[in-house]
């Protein structure tokens, strides 16, 4: 078959599945991004409200503490539903670290059915079969990420001296390079994992292997999808506004109708703001998957790749 790999076909080839069988995979991306809104609003409203303290200190008017101090009186109280709130916490925090991981192995074993011209069937048992190794590729993943150098640089200017943090910050802008250099390597490891039935390390090896024996065109797909990828976008304007309008919501019922009744209109409405951010990037998310998942099949032989369990 032809290597050719065209980053802009590969993304135009990706929408147009995404949008085609929108149905059919449309809860494997719903799911992992609805927890993952969820617990990001919680992260950027604790970053908010670090950053104004840390450069507001005692000018800082917003009463943070009054608005938790309404929602712990709420908890205490017997009208509050304690059961459901520990069983819901649970349920977030388990879905935030395990259906990322399901849901990436079974789109990537859907998204190459379609391309093969298969019935797409069959996600949830080989997002399973490839569990571990999706778990393992996830927290290497995580732990290079951007996203992770920016939450300890964030966490060093707040809690460390300036200029010791100006010393160090060139270090940590070499490591936050050699991370964005080990995503580019990294990019095809789950669909090695998923279609190919390989380990960990075997993926790590060939997903190399790929990125630099075509790096011109990999390369050129990596720089495209960064400058339309959405997803990241979205998620930070939306989840930055949404931590503002929760806290106002609460802080206006609080004030003018009992503590349960306001603190039950916020939970309504952030759950209606935090289902339309995880619709838009869920199926952003699913895109990004069509588009390495393309890629792949592109850069590997029918043979080498299999899709049945």
């Amino acid at each position: 078959m032809s290597r050719y790999l065209s980053p802009k076909l590969v993304i135009a080839e990706a929408w147009e599945i995404t949008r085609e069988y929108k149905k059919e995979l449309f809860w494997y991306g719903f799911i992992p991004a609805f927890f993952g809104v969820i617990v990001g609003t919680v992260y950027i409203s604790y970053q908010i409200v670090s950053f104004r303290h840390f450069f507001l200190g005692d000018q800082d008017q917003i009463q943070y503490f009054q608005i938790f101090q309404n929602v712990w009186d709420y908890l205490k109280s017997g009208n509050a539903p304690l059961g459901f709130i520990i069983a819901g916490v649970i349920i977030v925090l388990l879905g935030y670290i395990f259906s990322p991981v399901l849901c990436t192995g079974s789109l990537i074993f859907l998204i190459e059915r379609i391309k093969k011209g298969e019935p797409p069937e069959k996600g949830v048992p080989a997002g399973l079969f490839s569990f571990l190794y999706i778990f393992e590729y996830g927290a290497i993943k995580n732990a290079v990420s951007p996203k992770t150098f920016i939450t300890e640089s964030s966490f060093m200017l707040r809690n460390l001296k300036t200029g010791f943090f100006v010393l160090i910050s060139p270090l940590l802008g070499f490591f936050m390079i050699l991370g964005i250099i080990a995503l580019f390597l990294f990019a095809y490891v789950p669909q090695s994992i998923v279609l190919q039935k390989r380990g960990l390390m075997p993926s790590i090896g060939k997903s190399t292997r790929l990125s630099c024996t075509y790096f011109t065109e990999t390369l050129g797909l990596f720089l495209l999808f960064l400058l339309i990828e959405l997803r990241i976008l979205l998620n930070i304007v939306i989840i930055l506004v949404l931590p503002f309008v929760v806290i106002g919501i609460t802080g206006l019922f609080s004030s003018t109708l009992l503590s349960g009744v306001g603190i039950t209109i916020t939970l309504i409405v952030g759950l209606v703001l935090i289902t339309i951010t995880a619709m838009i990037s869920g199926t952003l998310e699913i895109f990004s998957t069509a588009i390495w998942t393309i890629a792949f099949h592109t850069l590997t032989g029918d043979e080498e790749k299999q899709t049945e369990l």
